[in-house]
Formats: structure tokens, sequence, C-alpha cells
């Protein structure tokens, strides 16, 4: 009877505790609550996962609750990271808060989470007042051919001015309803000719070949930005019984019309464009040049290129090389993504009827530009992880040459990006590379994320002492911080998700938490319960959302 009484005794003094530790967490005191479960721990050894996920979830809806935007984001991203379908209804307050950020941020990750309850919620976000956050929701629900999207799409379209529709066709093809079909051929038939044309890209794009007549017809058309498009998409297409059709746009006194054709008729198995194409860019022209990066034959023509002293041709140039996998593009690639962003920052330009891109440098005044409508340095930051990720694809010598540079220059933007691909490739040299930037004098970004991809590769060394011991000197740190929301940037007629992205310190240190979390251990759990309880109050948010991870 008395050991019963003493269990039941201990049992309800641990319940009574436990409760005090949620308590002081609930009030705000959350580094008196987790000092108090620690000190607890250290009796039992163990870690009591209910009482953590508890915590957990608590931290995440102050955060949703809280009247600081910036709190409300790091709420929203820790929900992304848990990745937890009970905290959906963190999502929902965020969709119809009036903050616009946080409203695309739980876009971004309910879009991840494909059922029911997050489609409803979703369709929560059509009653925004920023049209950026309808456009998002209505991409995620065509992305999962919601039911609800295509009248939910209909119904915004209608309210939008004509030039906006150009947006559409993209989610009526991606949906593929009967329905969205019928949607998408009204458009191949408005008013405006960007909408147009956006419709016939995107049903080419979609593989939608039962709308190949409305392709033909436009074929027939006169007008140049027309004859363009339907070249492009019957050539996507494959559609081999208008080959003749487009012969006839060979004749075109438009040169955008003419490398259209020769594009496609390339796809279309004719084997004679190259040399057409090469002339085309001996002009100087860009898009012709750049088209030849599908084209192994016209390698020597594109080296020529590279001695060129226009720059745009020479950007062109290298693009396509390093789209052919040729080394000789390394140097001018490695100059290009080394340099500074306002000393080479680049925009795309597109063709009469935008069905083809090519690059150039922007002009000093739009580098510097802060009321421009397109965000040059963020466009350039993303073409130059596009090219570091297609460098990937030289002879590896190459690769890690540029690598180096980018390590050696201290190019801070790319070094997660690059510190990921050298640690995906896992080879001797990449390891190699990685160890010797361990030391990086002067740059402690460089240093954490080499040892952070040693840690993950399980390399023997001081790595994982490296990783937590940089991860405890920033806990004290407001260091969650998000890069500001770039505007979105016309792809030709594509829409472009929204993506929440960490600069780069925090991306770092986000990085090292959720390895530790994945490891599941113990010593893991009490790093994040530490930094949640007396790092910098802002950044105990998104380590909650770690935390649930790291206990799942």
């Amino acid at each position: 009877m008395g050991l019963r009484l003493t269990l039941f005794t201990l049992a309800s003094l641990s319940l009574f505790a436990s409760e005090q530790m949620l308590y002081l967490v609930q009030s705000g005191d959350v580094q008196k609550g987790i000092d108090m479960y620690l000190d607890g721990k250290k009796k039992d050894e163990h870690h009591d996962f209910e009482i953590l996920q508890q915590m957990g979830h608590i931290l995440l809806e102050q955060g949703a609750n809280s009247s600081d935007p910036e709190i409300q984001l790091l709420s929203i991203y820790g929900c992304g990271i848990a990745g937890k379908s009970d905290t959906l209804s963190i999502f929902e307050k965020a969709i119809t808060s009036p903050n616009p950020l946080s409203q695309m941020a739980a876009i971004q990750f309910l879009g991840s989470l494909d059922d029911d309850r997050s489609s409803q919620i979703l369709t929560l976000a059509f009653n925004s007042q920023y049209l950026g956050v309808r456009l998002e929701a209505a991409y995620r629900l065509a992305q999962r051919k919601n039911p609800l999207a295509t009248q939910q799409l209909e119904a915004l379209m209608l309210k939008l001015p004509p030039p906006l529709r150009v947006y559409f066709p993209e989610f009526y093809a991606l949906i593929g309803s009967p329905k969205a079909i019928s949607l998408l051929k009204s458009l191949m038939n408005d008013q405006e000719l960007n909408v147009r044309s956006a419709a016939l890209l995107s049903a080419a794009d979609y593989g939608r070949d039962d709308l190949l007549g409305y392709m033909r017809a436009a074929a027939t058309h006169k007008n140049p930005a027309e004859l363009e498009v339907s070249a492009v998409a019957l050539g996507r297409l494959g559609d081999t019984h208008s080959r003749d059709t487009i012969k006839k746009m060979l004749k075109s006194p438009y040169d955008s019309v003419k490398l259209a054709a020769l594009r496609s008729l390339s796809m279309l198995g004719e084997t004679t464009c190259a040399s057409a194409i090469e002339e085309l860019a001996k002009k100087g022209d860009l898009f012709a040049i750049l088209a030849l990066g599908a084209f192994p034959e016209s390698i020597e023509v594109l080296k020529l290129f590279l001695h060129s002293d226009n720059q745009d041709q020479k950007l062109n140039a290298c693009l396509a090389l390093l789209q052919l996998k040729d080394p000789d593009c390394t140097l001018p690639v490695a100059e290009l993504l080394t340099a500074r962003p306002l000393e080479c920052a680049c925009q795309p330009i597109f063709s009469t009827g935008r069905a083809q891109s090519a690059w150039r440098f922007a002009p000093a005044s739009e580098r510097y530009a802060k009321l421009t409508q397109t965000d040059v340095i963020s466009i350039t930051l993303d073409l130059k992880e596009r090219m570091l990720i297609g460098a990937l694809e030289l002879p590896e010598e190459n690769f890690l040459d540029i690598a180096d540079l980018i390590l050696h220059h201290r190019v801070i933007p790319l070094i997660p990006t690059l510190a990921h691909l050298l640690e995906n490739k896992k080879t001797e040299g990449a390891i190699a590379l990685l160890k010797k930037h361990t030391n990086a004098i002067g740059s402690p970004l460089v240093r954490g994320y080499c040892n952070l991809a040693l840690f993950r590769l399980g390399e023997e060394g001081p790595y994982e002492t490296a990783v937590i011991t940089e991860t405890m000197r920033l806990k004290d740190s407001e260091i969650i911080r998000f890069r500001p929301a770039a505007p979105k940037q016309e792809k030709g007629m594509s829409f472009s998700p929204f993506a929440l992205t960490p600069e780069e310190t925090s991306r770092l240190l986000i990085d090292s938490y959720q390895t530790l979390a994945e490891r599941h251990d113990t010593k893991s759990i009490d790093i994040l319960l530490r930094s949640i309880g007396d790092g910098h109050p802002k950044n105990r948010y998104a380590l909650a959302g770690l935390l649930l991870k790291a206990l799942q």
C-alpha cells in the first residue's frame, strides 16, 4: 500500500512539474520553463517527447498570434519545417492575416501538403486584397488539379483587366479538366496578343495536342509575333504535319520568325538548321547565339564569340557552351560567377512574340535603380545559381576549378548552393576542396558551410564540433532572417511561384540545426532546447518547428 502511494505521489509530482513547465512557456517565461525541464531530465536521463511536442506547439501558436509580422513569419517557417498536419490551424491564421508576406509564406508550405484540409485553407486566399496572393493560391490549387481551382480561377480572371489574363493559360493547361481546357481555348482567341501567345505556348508545354488546330490556324496569320509563337508551339508538340507550313516562315523578313521556324524544324527532325542559325548568330542576334546551345556541331562558332568585344554576345555564347557541357566555357563562367553583382548585373530579353529569350548586361542606371520594376540583382543571382548547377555537368576538374574560385573569392550568395553541390558530388576531389576551405581566413560563412557539408558526409575530423560550436555561438543573435521578397519576374509567359528564402547566414544556422534535428538523438535535442531557451527570443519560433521535426 505504501509503495503504491509513493508511486502515485511521484506520478502526481511529475504531472505537476510538467504542467508548471508548460505554464511557464505559455506565459512567456520560456527560458525558465526549459531550464526546469532540463533539470528534471538530468534525473531520469530521458526526454519526454509528449511534453516537448506540447512546448513546440505552444511556441508556434504564440508566434502565429503575434502582432509582429517578423515573428509571424518565423512561426510559419517553423510550421513548414515541422511538416505536420496538426499545424494547419497556424497556416489558416496566416492566410487570413493582413500581412501579404505571411499569406504568401503560408501558401508556399500549404502547397506541399496535398490533402483536403490544406486545399480548403488555400481557397481562403482568394479573399486576399493582394493579387499576388490570389494568383499564388490559384497556382498551388492548379498544381494539385483541385476541383475548386477552375471555378476560382475563372471568377478571379473575370475581375481583372484583360492584360493580366496572361497568367491564366498556364493554370488551365496545368489543370487539364474539360472546363479548364474550354477556358484555355477561349484565351487562344483573346483580344490581347500576349494572352493569345501565352495560351498557345501553355498548350504546347503541357502536351495538349488536342489543340493543334488552334496552333495551325495561328501559323497562317500575318502578325510576326503570332507566327513566331505558333512555330515554337508546333515544334514543341512535334507536329510533323505542319513541317511545310513552318518552312514557309523561313522566308519571313523577321529574324525572330526565321529563328523560331529553324528551331522547330530541328525538333521535327531537320538536320540542316544549325548552319542557318549560325548565320543569324554571326549577325549578332543574341537569341540565335543562345539557341546554338542545342547544336553540338556549332561549338566552334560559339567559341569565337568568347573573344567578342560585345559583352552581351560573349554572355550568351558562354551560356550556350555551358548547355553543351563544353569545358572551354570554364574561365568565362568562373569570371561571371565571381564578379560583383553590380559589375555584371544581367537581365533577360524577349523576342517579339516572347517565345524566345536571351540575356544582356543591364545598363548601370538599371543596376542601381531602386524603383525599377525589375530587380536585376535578384535576377542575376538566380541566373548565377542556375549556371553553377549547370557547371556540375562539366568535367569534374573544370567544375572544381570554378568551385575553388567561388570559395576563394568569398562569393557569399553562391556558397550555400555550392556547398550542397559539393556535398552531393561526394568525390575525393569535392571532399578535398571542402576540407581545404574549412579554415578560410576572414570568412566564417565559408568555414561554416564547408564544415557542415563534411559533417553531413560523415567525414572523420573536427567537423561536428565545429558545427555545434558555431551554432551555439550564433544562438544569441537574431540570426534567422529572410531575403526581401523579390518581385515576380516575367519568364516568357510562365508563372513563377513564391519561395521564402533565408539569408545566407540564416540558411547556414537553419541547415545546421536541421542536420542536428535529423539525428533524433538526446544531444541534438538538448542543443535545440538550449537555443530556444537562452538564444535570441525571435529565433525560438523557427526552432520550435525544428524541435517538432527532431521528435518525429
